[in-house]
């Protein structure tokens, strides 16, 4: 059965998604970004990733898979950044094939894909740094977002699947899935397969076991939501001023309290 991560960015995200009952947490590269009030676009450093992984980890259980962009530089840079994430919590270290330094897979822009050879290469390095431990290499291949044909496409993703990596991720910004459903066709599961359903609903009729899809990630929903709830409340403010003591829409503060309290008992 497919599993269901949702992208967290905080201790408060993350204690969320594990009261609600997600069955795994993206430690989405957008929405920590997006708290430090930074673009997507590799400006996080490894500290500063290794931070929201520990407010993510205080807060919940879960399997925890890192976004880690580009993979901070080189093969043995990676190789660094995904065993001192695992030592910090992480059940898994995704990296995708863009040229450093990536733009976010929706910014209108020119996207690069890196060298397969020295992509490989950091999956090798990774690979090797986290032997022994139960932690994921996971590929993502952007290779839907810059329009490659499909022969190509698979023969990257073959590559990385010879390289070692334990999973595909396959990237997909349009606004159906039907590329990713075609690509899926062809790809025979030689390795899982976690989709990003962003800009495309997935087709309740869609047997995504069939297809070899293990996971299904929600890496920017909530945050997504959270900002759409905050402009509400500023709407209904600007109505009304009175209507912010209205706490209908909004948790309770014992509610609130026990959120953020709970880990500490």
């Amino acid at each position: 059965m497919a599993r269901f991560f949702w992208g967290a960015w905080d201790a408060v995200s993350a204690a969320t998604v594990d009261e609600a009952g997600g069955e795994g947490i993206w430690l989405s590269g957008l929405c920590c970004s997006a708290a430090y009030g930074l673009p997507d676009t590799e400006l996080l450093g490894l500290g500063d990733l290794m931070a929201c992984l520990g407010n993510v980890r205080r807060a919940s259980r879960l399997p925890v898979w890192v976004d880690c962009a580009t993979g901070f530089g080189d093969a043995a840079n990676f190789a660094v950044a995904a065993a001192d994430l695992h030592r910090g919590g992480a059940d898994g270290v995704c990296i995708e094939d863009k040229v450093f330094p990536k733009r976010n897979t929706f910014s209108k822009v020119s996207h690069a894909l890196e060298d397969v050879d020295r992509f490989c290469r950091k999956i090798e390095k990774a690979r090797a740094a986290l032997r022994g431990s139960s932690c994921q290499v996971i590929a993502r291949t952007e290779s839907l977002t810059v329009g490659e044909p499909l022969p190509d496409a698979l023969r990257r993703a073959s590559a990385y699947a010879d390289a070692g990596a334990d999973a595909l991720f396959l990237s997909n910004p349009a606004v159906s899935p039907g590329a990713a459903i075609e690509f899926l066709a062809g790809w025979n599961k030689r390795l899982p397969v976690i989709l990003l359903p962003t800009s495309y609903r997935l087709d309740p009729a869609v047997d995504l076991d069939d297809l070899g899809v293990s996971t299904v990630i929600y890496a920017n929903q909530l945050l997504r939501a959270a900002i759409s709830a905050m402009r509400q409340v500023f709407d209904r403010y600007g109505e009304d001023r009175l209507s912010v003591t209205d706490h209908e829409p909004m948790i309770s503060m014992a509610e609130m309290l026990r959120l953020t309290d709970k880990n500490l008992s």
